[in-house]
């Protein structure tokens, strides 16, 4: 399971991005003393690049709640960051209400002029896979591109990527291991010993 997840990963990044989205949506990541840290801001920075390449001129949701450590909403801060770097105000909306990515998404998708409108989906590349499976099982018409993460923070991420597509197909895998199990059992016991020649 975990192979087949790797490979379904890496394959999905190498989608060529499409353009013509009418909203570009920045997933949040946490604040650090009510600021941008790096990995929020690797994202933030994808989005403005996402945005500059798309004829379109799509506004960036930035989206992401209030966290018990956090001072203010992690989407006002995104915000904020995004102007600072000088995208335009009037192109930027935040989100700021959710608390996971399913929220993430749901809650901006509720700002979109029309919820059914094609939108690319920004987050760290590690997250991509399971960012695309969540869009597709909330009927998103999306595309997720993912930002540079530095090299010391993959291992620990891509496991908890793994652990989290687990869960929420819990039942798919269940009976993916079951049938692998049972299978095996039948191999080892019926047609490997069929295939031993006698003495």
């Amino acid at each position: 399971c975990f192979g087949i997840f790797i490979v379904a990963s890496v394959a999905y990044r190498f989608r060529k991005p499409r353009t013509g989205a009418e909203a570009i949506i920045v997933l949040g990541s946490g604040l650090v003393n009510g600021k941008v840290p790096p990995l929020l801001a690797s994202r933030l920075l994808r989005g403005i690049k996402a945005q500059q390449r798309d004829a379109g001129r799509p506004v960036i949701i930035t989206s992401g709640g209030q966290g018990d450590d956090e001072p203010r909403p992690e989407g006002a801060a995104m915000r904020d960051y995004l102007i600072e770097q000088g995208v335009d105000p009037e192109l930027v909306a935040a989100e700021e209400e959710s608390t996971s990515t399913e929220e993430n998404l749901t809650y901006s998708q509720r700002l979109l002029p029309d919820s059914t409108a094609p939108v690319t989906v920004v987050t760290s590349s590690y997250h991509v896979f399971r960012a695309a499976l969540l869009t597709r099982a909330l009927g998103l018409r999306a595309q997720v591109v993912g930002a540079p993460t530095v090299w010391y923070y993959l291992p620990g991420a891509i496991i908890r990527e793994f652990a989290a597509v687990m869960r929420d197909h819990i039942r798919i895998h269940v009976v993916a291991v079951a049938a692998i199990i049972v299978l095996t059992m039948a191999f080892t016991h019926w047609i490997v010993p069929a295939l031993v020649l006698p003495a």
